[in-house]
């Protein structure tokens, strides 16, 4: 089915601004005439679903956000996907093939780049950086600059704050884990 044959549930406004020297465009949702984000083009963000980006968020170069993923005055860029009921808010950026889905939040500042995933119920927030093929995933939480990074999974109830690593443990594959249950 060619994109004039779906329905649309948004359409540009005429207002444009150059961002890193892209012209982003400002969409309008059309069955409610909510003013939204900044996109580049259609393939930003999919019609289908009931995902959109809302304030001054920005979604550019080959990222994608679709299915019921929320962008609230974040950035989304270059290669990084934001679908499920995902919700990416509050100054946050996701780029470079970076994954964020499911139920997950990355908020507050917090960064995830570099072929990382944020997945199921994480949250990211507080200025804390996932990348460098690190996973966030379960009920874990990432938060007050904390950095993940490299050949790193996070996961079950685990709580990582100001860079405190509480146990490491390697599974099968080699790969780093941590578990910890929240409090």
């Amino acid at each position: 089915m060619k994109m004039e044959d779906k329905i649309k549930k948004y359409e540009f406004t005429g207002e444009t601004i150059n961002h890193l020297g892209i012209t982003l465009h400002r969409i309008q949702r059309l069955k409610d005439g909510l003013v939204g984000g900044w996109i580049e083009k259609e393939d930003n963000l999919s019609h289908e679903g009931s995902c959109f980006v809302f304030g001054e968020a920005k979604v550019f170069g080959d990222a994608w956000v679709y299915e019921d993923a929320q962008v609230i005055n974040a950035v989304i860029c270059e290669s990084a996907r934001v679908h499920g009921s995902a919700k990416v808010f509050a100054d946050a950026q996701v780029y470079e093939d970076a994954w964020v889905y499911g139920e997950a939040e990355v908020s507050y500042g917090a960064q995830v780049y570099g072929n990382s995933e944020v997945c199921g119920n994480a949250h990211v927030f507080g200025g804390a950086q996932v990348h460098g093929g690190a996973k966030v995933h379960d009920k874990a939480m990432v938060l007050d600059r904390a950095e993940i990074c490299g050949n790193m999974e996070i996961c079950g109830d685990a709580f990582i704050q100001e860079r405190v690593v509480k146990r490491l443990g390697r599974n099968r594959r080699g790969r780093m884990m941590l578990h910890q249950k929240f409090k």
